[in-house]
């Protein structure tokens, strides 16, 4: 068994080192172990050591050094020349200098960073590590930390980044070695209802979840596997809840971990079964309603009631096949309105209900009226549609429409008639009018006046009453006439309807004075009068021609 030194060898060998090393020799005596060591851990050492006397003499410049400046050791043969170098900017060298001093004769390690430049001009930050030794020589470590100073900062980055995405998160994310709970956001905590200092550093397994899911759980973490699972998990109060876990494993400060991402699915579960539930209803209320009602998803028919294998004949597997084109269904004339319709749903607009007509198995033609409406069918958009039967009304319709038609022809055809027969009364009226103005005007011409004669005449006492009873009888059945009729011709004279009558027909003033055996003053002052009832006093028109155009 092999004797550890004591400490006064070990302070020996100590100074023999120091004494070589002030003499610029490196042990060589294969037998010297001592020195083989202090040779050995030299040069195998991973960071740069460089040694040099009071004077800045340069002592020991290893290899790893040379590698981290550039510079070979016969480059660099005292500290001013390593200063010079590694410090080519003036003033940066100076602050270096002044750093120097400041050490001073002080034994203890002093650690500072400095940015060295290599002889290949690239700029490093390295830490440097101080320690003066009682025979006046000082020791210099030399680590290129900038690889490490960045490792670090991206670490820290990754951290904080990391912990944002983590209290952002909606889930709870855990950070565990073999089930010790190492890190943790606020979600969790707060999930579980606990605080941070009760869980971190513990089996936390057994604590939040449930007693039926924990073999199930440590299997996962035992297979290391990252497919996301289910489980119940259990709160500090006790109550249970499900859960839904997402793990993976991850380096995180130099170890293998396991991060997870953990979900409540209690809102989840009970959107499930509330979304089972609504189904249930929906398909019991459907399956039951007298309408047609079909779910139709990226132009497939996914859906369909009983109503529709009644109506249109086709069973249930046959409208779900893949094959199965739905459009075969509308009759060709309405195919161009469904796909429009259809298409305004994809872009999101609401379509109001319309009429068209669709075609069942039998080829038999049905008249429908559609209401459409735009769904969430399993996670995707699609169509539900109701379509009502609307074959017997629109057969109602167009039987109404038809005894409309019909009852518009005879209603047309009672007016023609009406109008023919106010035309016919019209004009049987107006030959009343004109057969009563002749009569009446033939009396008072061809009766009046010769009974006037007669009158005039020398009559004996019994004719001359039977001639008034006449007059009077005749007055008696022309008088209604007269008092219907407004003719002004009906307010001449028996004499001027004489004389109007021979005007008529052409004869002259003197043939008729000489007809009556009266003067032509006579007739003249006649034919005045028979002018001014008929409004012809200063009016260029001859009366015979008036006199014509009555009727006779």
């Amino acid at each position: 068994m092999k004797v550890k030194p004591s400490r006064k060898e070990l302070e020996a060998k100590i100074k023999a080192l120091e004494a070589k090393i002030a003499g610029n020799q490196k042990p060589e005596d294969p037998l010297d172990q001592c020195g083989n060591f202090y040779n050995l851990c030299i040069e195998s050492a991973p960071y740069g050591i460089i040694a040099h006397d009071d004077k800045g003499k340069i002592l020991i410049f290893n290899s790893q050094l040379e590698l981290i400046s550039g510079y070979r050791q016969e480059e660099i043969p005292d500290v001013k020349t390593w200063i010079t170098k590694l410090y080519p900017d003036k003033e940066y060298r100076e602050l270096v200098v002044e750093e120097h001093k400041k050490a001073g004769s002080e034994e203890k390690l002093r650690k500072r960073e400095a940015i060295i430049t290599t002889k290949a001009g690239e700029k490093n930050l390295c830490l440097f590590s101080s320690l003066l030794l009682k025979s006046g020589i000082r020791i210099v470590f030399i680590k290129n930390v900038a690889e490490q100073r960045q490792a670090e900062e991206l670490l820290h980055e990754s951290e904080e980044r990391f912990r944002l995405l983590s209290e952002a998160a909606f889930e709870a994310i855990i950070i565990h070695k073999d089930g010790v709970l190492l890190k943790a956001n606020d979600q969790f905590f707060e999930m579980f209802g606990y605080r941070s200092k009760e869980l971190l550093g513990t089996q936390v397994v057994t604590r939040v979840i449930a007693d039926e899911s924990i073999e199930f759980v440590q299997k996962q973490i035992e297979s290391r596997m990252s497919t996301p699972y289910e489980a119940v998990g259990k709160r500090k109060d006790g109550d249970r809840f499900p859960i839904l876990c997402h793990a993976k494993m991850i380096k995180y400060q130099g170890s293998e971990v396991r991060v997870v991402a953990i979900r409540d699915l209690s809102y989840q579960k009970k959107s499930e079964q509330a979304l089972r539930e609504s189904e249930e209803k929906f398909r019991t209320v459907s399956e039951k309603s007298p309408n047609m009602i079909f779910i139709n998803k990226g132009g497939k028919i996914v859906y369909v009631n009983q109503k529709c294998e009644e109506i249109m004949g086709y069973k249930k597997d046959e409208f779900y096949a893949p094959e199965f084109d739905f459009l075969t269904l509308i009759a060709p004339e309405s195919v161009e309105t469904v796909r429009s319709s259809f298409k305004k749903h994809r872009t999101g607009q609401e379509v109001a209900p319309y009429e068209y007509n669709l075609i069942n198995k039998k080829g038999q033609r049905i008249w429908v009226i559609i209401t459409t409406k735009l769904i969430n069918f399993e996670g995707d958009p699609a169509i539900l549609g109701i379509v009502t039967d609307i074959s017997a009304r629109k057969k109602a319709e167009n039987d109404l429409k038809e005894k409309d038609k019909k009852l518009e022809q005879q209603t047309l055809h009672l007016e023609e008639v009406n109008t023919a027969l106010k035309v016919l009364l019209e004009h049987r009226e107006q030959e009343k009018q004109e057969l009563e103005e002749n009569l009446l005007a033939n009396i008072k011409k061809l009766v009046f006046p010769y009974l006037e004669k007669l009158d005039k005449g020398k009559l004996g006492t019994e004719n001359q009453t039977y001639l008034n009873i006449i007059k009077s009888n005749l007055n008696d059945l022309i008088s209604p006439l007269a008092n219907r009729l407004s003719s002004n011709y009906l307010a001449l004279t028996p004499t001027e309807l004489q004389i109007t009558d021979f005007i008529k027909h052409g004869k002259t003033s003197k043939e008729i004075a000489a007809m009556l055996h009266v003067s032509a003053k006579a007739v003249a002052f006649h034919r005045g009068n028979i002018r001014k009832k008929l409004d012809l006093t200063h009016k260029k028109i001859n009366l015979q021609t008036y006199l014509q155009s009555f009727p006779k």
